[in-house]
């Protein structure tokens, strides 16, 4: 049965949509309960709170830092396409000048997270030329333009940031110790990855045998080189660029088994000669091999036992199921 409440007109002057509209000041009283979440390690449950005050106030001056903070929890959730969709909208628009330098740097991370290094170049080179920046964030920033440098092959270019950065950062005594660590722990990873392109510049396409062995030799001190910095990282405590170091340094000693691997003969052997300088060659390279998985499982184990930020630990995975089988076939087992 109806009664005659339900049914009932709205007073006059009152407006039949006024329950839809959202309250005022729930823009702010939803970024404050979003960012307190956040500060407690919820972003699970500050993301839809930060999706409903984008999506129920566009125009409102709470939007811009909204739209930072559901992109660093979405990076935090390893959501990095979602995350750099998010900062590069906030970029666009006229009211996030607050906003802009961390937007700027965080859509770099986006894309160092998918190795996509030429973006990463240009995000972080765009953040260290903000004018807001002190010269300790504009040296952090230049660390993360050597990183995505050095990962993308620019060696001179990642060289030149470093050392610069690394002087700045050093001297420095406003930053705070979090960030000194991870900063320099990057810059670390990046100077590990030029010295192990440059010992992988030492070639075996030498066809006498002396120059071959100077140049195994060559390779094998300067990969040590590498792995003294890399190896160095742990020392910083921060599982993300541990994981790193550990794939990178994986990564060298594969291709150090490949070109190894791939040298020629020297020249005057007859045929047993020449099998004997490759069962030398694949004893000596088996080594090599197993220290490629060795590293790489390591990665990838530890940025499971840590949950570690980034994808060194899913890439040393991938590399370690392909190296497993040639490991175990190769001279001395696995």
């Amino acid at each position: 049965m109806t009664t005659e409440a339900e049914v009932a007109p709205p007073p006059a002057g009152a407006d039949p949509a006024a329950d839809a509209r959202p309250a005022a000041g729930e823009d702010a009283r939803l970024l404050d309960e979003a960012e307190a979440l956040r500060a407690i390690g919820e972003c699970r449950v500050a993301v839809p709170l930060l999706r409903r005050l984008l999506a129920s106030f566009p125009d409102s001056p709470h939007t811009p830092p909204a739209m930072l903070a559901l992109g660093q929890c979405l990076e935090g959730a390893g959501d990095a396409p979602g995350a750099r969709e998010v900062y590069a909208a906030l970029l666009s628009r006229g009211d996030a000048a607050r906003q802009r330098d961390d937007a700027w740097f965080r859509l770099g991370a986006t894309f160092l997270a998918t190795g996509e290094w030429g973006a990463a170049e240009r995000a972080f080179a765009r953040a260290s030329r903000s004018r807001g920046l002190t010269e300790e964030g504009r040296a952090t920033a230049r660390v993360n333009v050597a990183f995505a440098a050095a990962m993308g092959g620019k060696d001179r270019k990642a060289a030149s940031l470093l050392m610069k950065s690394i002087q700045i950062l050093d001297a420095s005594p406003d930053l705070g110790d979090g960030m000194r660590a991870y900063t320099l722990a990057q810059a670390r990873v990046a100077w590990g990855v030029l010295l192990a392109r440059e010992a992988a510049g030492v070639r075996f396409d030498t066809r006498s045998e002396a120059a071959q062995r100077r140049r195994l030799q060559e390779r094998a001190e300067g990969l040590r080189r590498a792995e003294d910095v890399l190896g160095s990282v742990a020392s910083f405590r921060l599982a993300t660029w541990s994981c790193a170091a550990l794939h990178l340094l994986g990564g060298a000693y594969e291709r150090f088994h490949a070109d190894l691997s791939a040298a020629e003969a020297p020249r005057g052997l007859d045929e047993a000669g020449r099998r004997a300088f490759h069962a030398e060659v694949a004893r000596r390279a088996a080594p090599l091999l197993r220290k490629a998985l060795a590293h790489y499982q390591a990665a990838r184990d530890l940025s499971v036992a840590t949950g570690a930020l980034g994808p060194w630990g899913a890439w040393a995975g991938e590399r370690a199921a392909l190296v497993e089988d040639l490991a175990a076939s190769a001279p001395g087992g696995p």
